[in-house]
């Protein structure tokens, strides 16, 4: 063979290698709506959908109103690569690519993909996340064997993101209720459900901890704004601390009650619930915080539930053995705290109007609960028995309610 025949097929070789690993390269590249090639490019028909990245697909989500499949895969792992080929050939995924679902290939070891699974355990890969419009989790799923399972997740996608939606919905407006009452503890917990996720009603949520922290922290200059040794600083600094108690903003709120130059709360070591004894005095149960790890929200509305509201301030305080006792001044604070009871459930009632008047009532009380409580703790010389121990207790969180409550 002649030079000029070797080189001519040396030529033609090379060239049928450049077109085969373009057509390879095709099939794993998407195009900014982008399109893989046909996996069998003698055939006619559609071909797959690939966005290029998890963000272009997120966009046309948002554009579109479809879901997200987010492809797992491991780079370089032939039998990932040949379960996602044999997915991108199912005729129904390629129509649904096109007009149900924005498809998406990630590798499975980055960081953005680790994250996303991280919150569904996925067994084994390849698999399948669904996210929606937002980016959140929805659902995972193993790398399926029919095209059915994903025509399934299809199907019934809005009907999900619809009660998604309501639980999110019906979460933030019992929380908006909790926090226009007073209820500062229930309502940060409640706002907690949505506030690792993504979207208006998860922003509504971030938007509502906000509101309470600030109403913690408008509390917290009320303190501040009495004499440092009084009765009613430290009660308000200890209803602060119950109130906190267990949130993500408990430490934040510490160091802030520290530049007011108040006295650090026990340590852990010597008190291990921190202020639960003074939640529990109080009549407080101290709740489980509602740990917020982001979960596939498929999971969050099945599992979560709501904060419990907690019994009010005044339930169960028992001032009677008072009466028994001979000294006048425990008779006095008997006095005060039971026209001061009065005048606090009068105002807290729920048919209460808010306003001045209310405010008044509640101001009143709480100036007769810090007279009780002067009162009890002479009478006690500083060492108070069980029982009156636990009613000053008690009357420091009323007084902490009576601030609470007033409307602003």
């Amino acid at each position: 063979m002649s030079c000029l025949h070797r080189n001519i097929a040396l030529w033609a070789v090379v060239a049928l290698m450049a077109s085969a690993d373009c057509a390879f390269a095709g099939q794993r590249a998407g195009g900014g709506g982008g399109r893989s090639s046909s996996n069998n490019p003698g055939q006619k028909h559609e071909q797959m959908r690939w966005f290029q990245s998890l963000a272009k697909a997120l966009e046309a989500a948002k554009t579109e109103g479809i879901a997200v499949m987010t492809v797992l895969r491991r780079p370089g792992n032939l039998e990932d690569q040949k379960a996602v080929e044999k997915l991108a050939s199912w005729p129904e995924v390629i129509k649904l690519s096109r007009e149900g679902l924005a498809a998406v290939r990630l590798n499975a070891e980055g960081t953005k993909a680790e994250e996303l699974s991280a919150k569904v355990k996925l067994p084994s890969l390849p698999a399948i996340l669904w996210l929606d419009q937002y980016g959140n989790a929805i659902l995972g799923q193993p790398m399926p064997e029919t095209a059915d399972s994903i025509v399934s997740v299809l199907a019934n996608w809005k009907s999900t993101l619809d009660a998604i939606d309501k639980f999110f919905k019906e979460h933030n407006g019992q929380a908006e209720k909790f926090l226009q009452r007073g209820k500062l503890r229930e309502a940060y917990f409640e706002f907690a459900l949505g506030k690792p996720f993504k979207g208006p009603e998860p922003e509504r949520a971030r938007a509502g901890q906000q509101k309470v922290r600030e109403r913690w922290e408008q509390l917290l200059k009320v303190a501040a704004g009495f004499p440092a040794p009084s009765l009613s600083r430290a009660a308000t600094l200890k209803g602060l601390r119950a109130d906190a108690q267990g949130t993500d903003y408990a430490a934040a709120l510490e160091e802030a009650i520290q530049k007011t130059g108040a006295p650090a709360q026990v340590a852990a070591a010597d008190k291990p619930a921190g202020t639960a004894g003074a939640v529990a005095a109080a009549g407080l149960t101290p709740q489980d915080p509602q740990a917020v790890e982001e979960k596939p929200l498929t999971e969050v509305i099945r599992t979560r539930a709501g904060a419990q509201e907690q019994p009010s301030e005044d339930a169960g305080v028992d001032t009677r053995f008072l009466g028994s006792k001979s000294d006048t001044r425990l008779k006095d604070a008997d006095k005060l705290l039971q026209d001061g009871l009065a005048e606090f459930r009068k105002a807290t009632a729920d048919n209460a109007d808010r306003g001045e008047a209310r405010n008044g009532l509640l101001r009143s009380a709480h100036a007769k609960f810090d007279k009780a409580l002067a009162l009890l703790e002479w009478a006690s010389a500083g060492k108070p028995d069980a029982p009156t121990e636990k009613l000053m207790e008690r009357v420091s969180m009323l007084m902490y309610g009576c601030l609470k409550y007033q409307s602003l």
